[in-house]
């Protein structure tokens, strides 16, 4: 999640999890409005064709491969893009000026490249965009090691980062993520952003240490003004672990002078640990302006000077103007004082939290070929029935990396049906036909969670008309407008797997936003929708194929007394289940695969008639 504010300052803060699909089809409104809003989307946007090729001291051209590129709008928005083995990339994007930049430098003989080109996105167009040495900016690389050929280039940032490395640590706030730092005060507590966990309740607060450590966190202290938070995770899972040192400038003498080498280190986008460095451009009263290179997701991260001493927490980006890739911000951490004061007191008052391991992303991928050849062959019209289960106010929507791209296939079957015709008849390649999976390539694990094999539950509330509205035009006129509104509003939910409950490897609530208003229509509202990311294992079945009973319990805003439940469809849970038949065969074969049979479950008593949880939920009438 990017924060923009009104003075065009970005904060490279939280990244969230996509939720593109909360409208299509689950929101309860009339067609014709998606189809209105379908067809507007689609007449506003236009291709960006790259090729990346640099020219060597022989003169040959080389294609640059799998370079990181950033295609940003004039507003801060930002598309991301990266070339293949043939140094090409293709973007969509709203029709409108961007600035195309690197994400970070490609060395190439002994320079390093970047770029920062100016884009006109017309609608409906493409632009081709030629990234060459002649657009190109260049500095000098770091000599080899030693001044051997053979030798690995290595910058002194490198030993900053093996040596702080393990004391950097990913901060998860619900549905979004930033990062922290164990700073070396207070018998070690971590120093992040505010804005990282503002949003986010005291449960679903989370730090993932390493790649097998990942456990609760509990907020000790929040600055808003200075955006510095204090957190602290059980002692207990910080032995061996860095613990970067605050540096202490002497009174009257600046922390950073304008010029000095300056590192971040955090976990950008769908990244892991990362490092970047720069320069630090000007010093402020209360915050240095760097070009380090830092995304959504750094937010909170650490910035080191050449003696690893952390001199800044890492903030904000400025890209108001648009052009170039714009300066980062990182706040003095001289400001972390008051929340450090606040943080001792509490935490001398107040049990830590819990050092129990809870469940990590999956770092397995399923493999796009497989997906690809699945989404070719499946009848679409299975999963139809089976994605959405109603259930009053709230209806909820099961995902799996399958699911998800044969809903893009039937989409992209619908809507280009008649181009698809016209392509058959003059024929084109198939390369060169339309298609919206052909962005789903080999190297898609690297930017993004399309092919982590999970299971996601998404708690949308529905959308109706009000009551009010229905008695007014039945009373006066059917041709008044009529008025809409959320009739749900997610505060949390918990899922539990044959009575047991199960910890989410992600999950949280965030807030969604519609406006819309015309003659036949009002719909001006704000609600919340939940998204809960599990290992497909909370789906497998018994020994004889039986598929579990799986509740979620959601608690709503609008109605705070009692929870709303719903037990999936055994259908849906036996088909989410085995869309992992193949990566459990290719990924996973240690771990067994048993193919789910719903029709085993025909004579099993339902969870609402049970009495399951039934204190504390009100359950469909279906029950």
């Amino acid at each position: 999640m990017t924060r923009t504010v009104s003075w065009a300052v970005r904060r490279i803060c939280t990244f969230s999890i996509p939720t593109m699909a909360l409208l299509l089809g689950n929101a309860g409104l009339p067609p014709a409005i998606f189809a209105a809003a379908a067809s507007q989307i689609a007449s506003r946007t236009g291709t960006v064709v790259i090729r990346a090729v640099l020219v060597d001291s022989e003169m040959q051209p080389r294609p640059v491969p799998f370079h990181g590129l950033l295609l940003v709008s004039d507003k801060g928005d930002s598309v991301m893009a990266r070339t293949d083995a043939d140094g090409r990339a293709t973007v969509r994007a709203q029709a409108g000026s961007y600035t195309l930049r690197s994400i970070s430098p490609i060395r190439f003989q002994s320079s390093l490249y970047h770029w920062s080109v100016r884009v006109v996105v017309e609608p409906g167009g493409t632009a081709d965009i030629a990234l060459v040495n002649d657009n190109a900016s260049t500095e000098e690389s770091a000599a080899p090691v030693g001044g051997d050929k053979g030798q690995l280039r290595v910058d002194p940032a490198a030993a900053l980062f093996s040596r702080l490395g393990s004391g950097v640590f990913r901060i998860e706030a619900g549905l979004a993520h930033g990062s922290g730092f164990l700073a070396d005060t207070l018998g070690g507590v971590i120093i992040t952003n505010a804005h990282v966990v503002e949003n986010a309740e005291a449960t679903e607060l989370f730090a993932v240490l390493d790649s097998k450590t990942r456990v609760r966190t509990q907020l000790l202290a929040r600055d808003p003004d200075a955006d510095i938070a204090v957190l602290r995770v059980s002692p207990d899972r910080l032995s061996g672990r860095s613990r970067l040192v605050i540096q202490q400038a002497l009174e009257g003498t600046p922390s950073v002078v304008p010029g000095e080498r300056l590192t971040a280190m955090g976990y950008p986008l769908h990244q892991d640990l990362t490092i970047t460095t720069g320069i630090a451009s000007s010093v402020r009263a209360g915050a240095i302006i760097s070009d380090v290179n830092i995304n959504p997701g750094n937010s909170g991260g650490p910035l080191v000077n050449v003696d690893g001493q952390v001199v800044a927490v890492n903030t904000f980006g400025d890209v108001s103007q648009g052009v170039g890739p714009g300066v980062s911000g990182s706040i003095l951490i001289s400001r972390a004082g008051p929340a450090l004061a606040r943080a001792k007191a509490v935490a001398d008052s107040t049990p830590g939290p819990s050092a129990d391991l809870l469940p990590l992303m999956p770092k397995d991928r399923l493999r796009v070929s497989s997906l690809k050849a699945y989404a070719d062959s499946v009848d679409v019209k299975k999963y139809q029935d089976l994605s959405d289960v109603k259930d009053g106010p709230f209806t909820v929507t099961i995902q799996t990396p399958i699911e998800t791209l044969v809903a893009i296939k039937a989409h992209e079957k619908d809507i280009a049906k008649d181009r698809k015709k016209r392509e058959a008849r003059a024929g084109l390649p198939e390369a060169e036909r339309y298609s919206e999976v052909r962005e789903f390539r080999d190297w898609v694990e690297y930017v993004g969670d399309q092919t982590t094999p999970v299971v996601t539950f998404s708690v949308l509330p529905n959308i109706g008309e009000t009551g009010g509205s229905v008695l007014r035009r039945i009373m006066l006129s059917p041709s008044l407008r009529a008025t809409y509104r959320f009739q749900g509003d997610v505060r949390g939910v918990v899922v539990y797997r044959n009575g047991d409950l199960i910890d989410p490897i992600r999950g949280g609530h965030t807030p969604v936003k519609v406006f819309q208003e015309d003659r036949w229509v009002s719909l001006k509202d704000v609600a919340d929708q939940g998204v809960y990311i599990f290992d497909p294992e909370l789906l497998r079945p018994d020994s004889t194929g039986a598929p579990p009973s799986i509740v979620l319990t959601v608690r709503d805003l609008k109605s705070p007394k009692r929870m709303k439940c719903v037990e999936l469809p055994p259908e849906a849970v036996a088909q989410a289940w085995n869309d992992f038949e193949g990566f459990y065969e290719q990924e996973r074969p240690e771990a067994g695969f048993v193919k789910a049979n719903a029709k085993l479950v025909r004579k099993r008593k339902t969870a609402g008639t049970s009495g399951f949880l039934s204190d504390d939920c009100s359950w469909p009438a279906a029950y």
